[in-house]
């Protein structure tokens, strides 16, 4: 149910809330079984350093990974 909301704010490029949509997304892609579309967000956070929720990512994707 959160997904829509979450893709709508980050296809509206809203810099105030984008790498929290981006960051509750993949959570909720993980937490409804989508683990290619969690994967592929997550690629994308942690290719971004400078990303608020990069060591959280980083920390993720040992999970991701199984």
């Amino acid at each position: 149910a959160a997904i829509a909301p979450l893709n709508a704010v980050i296809e509206v490029q809203s810099v105030r809330y984008q790498s929290s949509a981006e960051w509750y997304l993949l959570l909720a892609y993980w937490g409804k079984g989508d683990k290619r579309s969690a994967k592929q967000l997550s690629q994308k956070i942690a290719s971004n350093t400078q990303h608020p929720y990069h060591d959280k990512v980083m920390q993720l994707q040992k999970y991701l990974a199984q």
